[in-house]
């Protein structure tokens, strides 16, 4: 979440430094809920997570079986996986893109379905 609010606040016009530390600053756990604000868009990031590494696994043996078998050649099996990464982000674009902007949008009440509907209709 760290990184994604700094890329943010870079893209509003501060100063990399300038993004990184205000975001540190604004973490002192001492403060009312500020220690929540570390762990928002956790959700979204599990919701993403796990539909792209079980696309990339399912993709992978998809191609190992039609290629008869696990390639005994490292670049081939090598070959397979990039292919299968490749596919997988493909996939799970959309909730990529939400659980960015999930995360760059503090204390904002967004869920992926929110976001992806939002998209649609504003972005097309």
């Amino acid at each position: 979440a760290i990184k994604v609010r700094s890329q943010a606040a870079v893209d509003q016009g501060k100063g990399a430094w300038q993004a990184v530390k205000g975001e540190f600053a604004s973490l002192d756990p001492r403060g009312e809920g500020k220690l929540a604000r570390l762990f928002e868009g956790y959700l979204s990031n599990i919701a993403y997570a796990f539909p792209a590494d079980a696309a990339k696994f399912v993709v992978y043996d998809v191609l190992k079986k039609a290629l008869g078998g696990k390639p005994k050649d490292p670049l081939k099996a090598a070959g397979l996986g990039a292919f299968a990464s490749c596919s997988a982000q493909i996939l799970s674009s959309p909730l990529d893109l939400a659980r960015n902007r999930i995360m760059a949008a503090p204390g904002a009440k967004l869920n992926i379905p929110l976001v992806v509907s939002q998209v649609v209709k504003d972005e097309g």
